[in-house]
């Protein structure tokens, strides 16, 4: 009943894709791959018939498809087929029916894949594949045209699979949310047998991925608060300098672009920078300027990204003479006391990828700092401004082995307190381990997501630090031997000079951003109002439930109005699908709601079995959304202080910390005085409950717990 398939292609793209010639559906699945992932789709599209696997199809049966591996002789199914598949559905709709988000290693004969695809709840199945001649088996078989365009199947070799795309997939808001329900399924035993190495390596870059995401987004609103007002208060000065595409069109002053960095070891690297700084451009990072102006190497670009005042004594103990022809790119949310410091040279400020930036849409200003580091970033312009070569040195990413932090001179001193907690990680070299922390593992994350994209573009990273950590996709070679190799030491750079934008368009830009304030604060007030009038109704909607004992007697609940609640907070959710709304709020919000709305995805996707089963979910949905809107509400109110205050007078902020221990924490911020405290009275219904200091512009305190009895 079986018939042998072995597939071939007679004529070239091109010439099936022609008028009144219909295409296979083969090339149908490769014309909608080819959208999503050409890398592949040309490469599964270039093989013109099966080898290593032979096919057979039952006749009689379409579905009932075995794959047989010629070099090993092992059958993909080792009986039948179709009840093999059928039990693999039985068994994942058992335990996974209501996971939107599903991974496989291996696609198998595309069966299982298409028979998930019809339970809608499964909105995105992510598959890897190894073998590149199993996916042309497959798309010759089976349609996914629409499921691909879709984006409901994502189909990767797993030779595709780096850091930087496994980034890419968690970094979408859609997947995201879903991080901690990850499962890597093993599609067949083949697989397990067969490809068990490659299944850990996927995995680990996996794991790594969502550990980077959920990290990166923090569990602290206070910095995004704290940068939209910094935002606000310097964007009618950001327009008076050059734009971020005048410094990306110019800042290529030679094939080599060299990033000094303030690891432990820059030191040693200075004598050979200071004898060719005249061949290469310079970009410092702002806690190296004042360590090379000492050595008497002066830095093309310095680039600062950080939103606290205390950058700015990287500028203040540096004389006015040493700032001459200097570029000082920094970001809008800068402290605005940074912009005092810089005595000199030329100011240029750009945006970072926030909502809130991303908002006024000014594309010439737009975007630098998607890593978090002045490196990241500095690494960042060189890449847009399509240098050949980069060169990384100071870029330890660890302690040194006398348990220094940076280099000597830094202005925060050499050796720091380990706050975080440190762990190994392979060192420079790949010989042993160093010890780094979470946030220096970040900075390295974020360096080899884009070494990756540059390696692509032709571009080629060096890593001439010598010490420290190994970042992955860097070349690493002696400074010396990287300098012989790349630079032309006969060679004189231009000055890099940058262009300002002229009075009339200053004028109208400044308009243009007073408007755009006005609309933020305006919408920001209406939607705060809406996200508050539903936390009041649900924390209601508890307490009755806590009345009747609702867990012990689901019978007693109105489930309607249970409904009904439910359907106004996903109206809310369906907020944060609007571009204005998020675009405001995203970033002071992200921090706190992804992280339960990960928590959530697990209420989402559990199973029901009864009506009882549907009931405590239901409750479950409700109370878990309480301390979801209660968080919004809160943040949303801060997000609207800090657009009302426009960057004037003390800087206000309020964040929930955890409502769980009844702790609140905030900051008050003066932006000419950093040292000035203030007294805060706390009061709930109207009486006063603490008064609290200020320590370090912070406050924190304790509700007494019997505020919240009823909540």
């Amino acid at each position: 009943n079986f018939q042998n398939k072995s597939f071939s292609l007679f004529a070239d793209f091109a010439h099936n894709d022609t008028e009144g010639e219909e295409l296979s559906l083969f090339e149908q699945n490769i014309e909608s791959l080819l959208k999503i992932n050409p890398e592949l789709g040309v490469k599964i599209f270039s093989i013109k018939e099966n080898k290593k696997y032979e096919v057979f199809v039952d006749e009689k049966d379409n579905i009932d498809i075995n794959i047989i591996d010629k070099e090993k002789f092992v059958p993909f199914y080792e009986s039948n087929p179709v009840k093999e598949i059928e039990a693999q559905i039985n068994s994942i709709e058992e335990n996974y029916s209501r996971y939107p988000l599903m991974f496989f290693y291996g696609i198998g004969n595309g069966v299982l894949v298409k028979a998930l695809l019809q339970n809608q709840l499964h909105t995105r199945i992510v598959i890897v594949e190894p073998e590149i001649e199993i996916l042309y088996i497959v798309l010759n078989l089976i349609d996914f045209t629409k499921e691909l365009e879709d984006k409901r199947v994502v189909i990767l070799h797993s030779e595709q699979i780096s850091f930087a795309i496994a980034n890419d997939i968690f970094s979408q808001q859609d997947i995201k949310i879903y991080a901690k329900t990850y499962y890597f399924h093993i599609n067949l035993k083949y697989y397990e047998h067969y490809y068990m190495n490659d299944i850990k390596r996927v995995n680990s870059i996996f794991l790594k991925s969502i550990e980077h995401i959920v990290r990166a987004l923090g569990n602290d609103s206070t910095d995004a608060l704290i940068g939209l007002e910094h935002h606000i208060a310097n964007i009618k000065k950001m327009v008076e300098t050059p734009t971020l595409n005048e410094l990306i069109s110019k800042a290529k002053t030679s094939e080599v672009a060299i990033i000094a960095s303030t690891g432990p070891s820059l030191r040693k690297q200075l004598p050979l920078l200071k004898e060719i700084q005249d061949s290469v451009t310079i970009l410092s990072v702002d806690a190296s300027f004042p360590i090379l102006i000492e050595y008497g190497i002066k830095p093309d670009v310095v680039f600062s990204i950080e939103r606290v005042i205390e950058t700015a004594a990287f500028y203040d103990k540096v004389d006015e003479k040493d700032f001459e022809d200097i570029i000082f790119a920094a970001t809008s949310i800068s402290h605005p006391y940074l912009f005092k410091s810089i005595k000199g040279g030329v100011l240029q400020i750009s945006q970072r990828p926030f909502g809130y930036t991303k908002y006024f849409a000014l594309k010439e200003y737009e975007f630098l700092g998607i890593g978090m580091s002045a490196a990241n970033m500095a690494f960042e312009l060189a890449f847009h401004a399509e240098f050949k070569n980069i060169i990384l040195i100071g870029q330890d990413l660890s302690y040194g082995k006398d348990g220094s932090t940076h280099a000597d001179g830094h202005l925060y001193g050499s050796k720091g307190v380990d706050e975080d907690k440190t762990y190994d990680i392979v060192a420079y070299g790949g010989k042993g381990t160093v010890k780094t922390t979470l946030i220096w593992n970040l900075f390295k994350n974020f360096f080899e997501n884009d070494i990756f994209y540059a390696q692509r573009k032709g571009i080629k990273t060096y890593n001439c630090t010598e010490g420290g950590a190994r970042i992955e996709g860097a070349i690493e070679t002696p400074f010396y031997e990287a300098i012989d190799m790349l630079v032309d030491r006969k060679y004189k750079k231009p000055l890099m000079r940058l262009n300002s934008p002229d009075t009339k368009t200053v004028e109208k830009l400044q308009r243009y951003c007073d408007r755009k304030i006005d609309n933020m604060q305006n919408y920001a007030n209406q939607k705060t109002k809406e996200v508050k009038q539903l936390f009041l109704k649900v924390a209601k909607i508890c307490e009755k439930l806590d009345e009747v004992d609702a867990y012990n007697n689901l019978l007693d609940v109105d489930y309607d109005e249970l409904s009904d609640t439910m359907d106004a907070i996903e109206r809310v959710k369906s907020y944060f699908n609007n571009d204005e709304f998020t675009d405001i709020f995203i970033d002071a919000t992200q921090a706190l709601i992804v992280h339960q709305e990960m928590d959530l995805a697990k209420i989402q996707v559990r199973n029901v079995n009864s009506d009882d089963d549907k009931r405590r979910k239901m409750l479950d949905w409700i109370y878990a959304h309480r301390y979801w809107l209660f968080t919004l509400a809160g943040l949303m109110d801060a997000v609207l202080t800090a657009i009302t205050r426009r960057g004037k007078d003390s800087h206000l902020a309020n964040k929930v910390h955890n409502i769980k221990d009844y702790a609140v924490s905030g900051y008050f911020k003066d932006l000419d005085d950093k040292n000035k405290e203030f007294e805060i009275e706390i009061e709930i219904d109207n009486k006063l409950v603490k008064k609290v200091k200020t320590i370090n512009n912070s406050f924190r305190f304790l509700i007494p717990s019997r505020y919240f009895d009823n909540m």
